[in-house]
């Protein structure tokens, strides 16, 4: 367990609090460094549910577990007291809608969704945020738990990559600008054809924010890749051509991204736990209860 040396607040989990302070989001949760907001029901969509709440919650606690094989404490507290600094950057958060982005009328994502959403302007502004999660109508017909533990930890991933990691190494884990290992792995995976960016490429205006979102989305692959979620989470067992069909391992990366294996082994893996594919599979079943305890991480009858 991790040592009593005044950290274990660092791993506290919350409860879910109502508030206007977060307008839109009329809700939100603090855990381990990450402030969840979710969207009431507005837009003609229906309101994220507590129970998804919670469960993003309990994922965050199986990704930041303090005691779980491999992680340097030292550098994963480094990483949570970063994230939890309301600094002149404002709180890390994680914002959290219902379903999609389409399912808002007039979107929430466009440009300029502050003009019909009040408060949303100053939420993106004032706080340290970069993408969504939706949460999934776990009851329709088209409902899958791979891809909900998919979503939900992608986003996660994003998160956590871009607040948390310079917290640990500003010059090595920079994830703001073209520097650094992860920019210099990631170079290295598009050169050999492991990661392709193609995608992005209509969205590069030669700004720092656009090597940030590139960078965001490599470390989600990568790290999917290295603990094999790409096979078991995701539908098909193939990212490509976003991310090669032969680097779905962590042999086949240390063989086509070496630069990528090493920054997974040496930092990723040292900071973020892979979660429990078994209780990740329960808690994202249609209808199942999150589990979640607010508390410590000794709480949970993992």
């Amino acid at each position: 367990n991790l040592d009593p040396v005044g950290t274990d607040d660092l791993y506290s989990a919350g409860d879910i609090i109502f508030s206007a302070e977060y307008t839109p989001f009329d809700r939100s949760l603090d855990a381990y460094g990450i402030k969840l907001l979710a969207l009431p029901a507005i837009g003609g969509s229906e309101a994220v549910s507590n129970s998804f709440l919670e469960k993003t919650a309990r994922t965050i606690t199986l990704m930041l577990d303090p005691n779980a094989e491999g992680i340097d404490k030292k550098m994963q507290v480094t990483l949570i007291e970063g994230m939890q600094s309301t600094s002149s950057w404002g709180n890390t958060v994680q914002k959290i809608g219902y379903i999609g982005g389409d399912n808002y009328s007039p979107s929430i994502l466009d440009d300029n969704a502050g003009q019909n959403y009040s408060g949303l302007d100053k939420i993106n502004d004032s706080t340290r945020n970069v993408d969504m999660i939706w949460e999934y109508d776990d009851n329709s017909e088209g409902y899958a738990v791979s891809a909900a533990v998919t979503e939900t930890i992608e986003h996660l991933l994003h998160t956590i990559s871009q607040y948390g990691f310079p917290e640990v190494d500003e010059i090595k884990l920079n994830s703001f600008s073209a520097s650094g290992l992860i920019w210099d792995a990631m170079q290295e995976a598009i050169d050999n054809g492991v990661f392709n960016d193609s995608d992005y490429k209509s969205r590069d205006d030669g700004s720092d924010d656009y090597d940030a979102l590139v960078m965001r989305e490599y470390v989600y692959l990568l790290t999917y890749a290295e603990w094999g979620f790409i096979n078991e989470f995701v539908d098909g067992g193939s990212l490509a051509p976003e991310w090669a069909d032969d680097a779905r391992t962590s042999s086949d990366i240390m063989a086509k991204n070496p630069l990528g294996h090493a920054l997974f082994t040496d930092y990723i893996s040292k900071i973020i736990s892979k979660p429990n594919e078994m209780i990740l599979r329960e808690i994202y079943s249609s209808d199942a209860p999150s589990g979640y305890v607010p508390g410590s991480p000794y709480s949970y009858p993992i």
